[in-house]
């Protein structure tokens, strides 16, 4: 299968969040986002909210702790019909996007912003990146638990342990796995948004969390990504069936 060519009509992609951690602070970041990194992020969000946050710092000396307060600034941005936006503070940079297309598009918009950040806080390191996908699969049927059909059957098996299915309340897994430096956390099942009610909704969560924890440098940042998003596309793919992709369609 040639994960590229796959963009699915109807995705089941909820929700899309990419956040870099920086390792140092940026603390002139609490006083004003220079207007270059302003001026190419309202291309893409327009509309801007500036946040006061309260940190808490512990500072250790001579065996006694003691705890400070700091007001940090957050910078919000973003589309006009806000389904998407930019996060940044002195510790790290977000995109929170509810409204996906697909990873191209959103891999341009990534790259345009990350470059004229980087390029005017040249010696910034990461020490984390993350990257995660939260599909919310929707089948109008009406028994909340037979996913035969779409799901593989590995991923199902949880709804056997129990003796009578129309008991279960919720059934989810947690599934971590290493793929050289970068980790995968995938959480799985029927999470039901009715909890503690009984299943109600035929609704299958397929959450994957792909991370990297280690100093990168700028021109690093883009194959990282890129590898976060192949781990998840090639689990995602593994996880579903034929007739849920057609359920999906496929953009030609």
């Amino acid at each position: 299968m040639d994960l590229d060519q796959i963009c699915y009509k109807n995705t089941p992609i909820k929700k899309v969040v990419l956040r870099i951690d920086f390792l140092s602070k940026v603390l002139e970041i609490n006083e004003a986002l220079p207007v270059q990194i302003v001026d190419v992020i309202k291309k893409f969000f327009p509309i801007a909210e500036a946040r006061n946050l309260v940190a808490k710092e512990l500072q250790i000396s001579n065996q006694n702790v003691t705890q400070n307060e700091k007001i940090v600034q957050e910078w919000h941005f973003h589309t006009t019909e806000r389904n998407a936006s930019l996060i940044i503070n002195e510790d790290s940079l977000t995109f929170d996007i509810n409204n996906y297309i697909s990873f191209q598009d959103f891999f341009k918009v990534f790259i345009e912003l990350k470059n004229v950040f980087f390029f005017h806080f040249n010696n910034l390191l990461t020490r984390r990146i993350g990257l995660r996908y939260i599909n919310e699969l929707v089948i109008d049927e009406e028994n909340p638990f037979d996913w035969s059909k779409y799901i593989k059957s590995n991923l199902t098996s949880i709804f056997k342990v129990s003796d009578n299915e129309e008991n279960i309340i919720r059934a989810f897994h947690n599934l971590e796995v290493k793929y050289d430096d970068i980790m995968l956390k995938f959480q799985y099942g029927v999470h039901n948004p009715d909890y503690p009610a009984k299943v109600k909704r035929k609704v299958f969560i397929l959450d994957l969390d792909a991370f990297y924890n280690g100093m990168l440098k700028q021109h690093e940042i883009d194959n990282y990504v890129n590898k976060q998003h192949e781990i998840i596309q090639n689990q995602f793919e593994r996880s579903i069936t034929k007739k849920l992709r057609n359920h999906f369609g496929i953009k030609k």
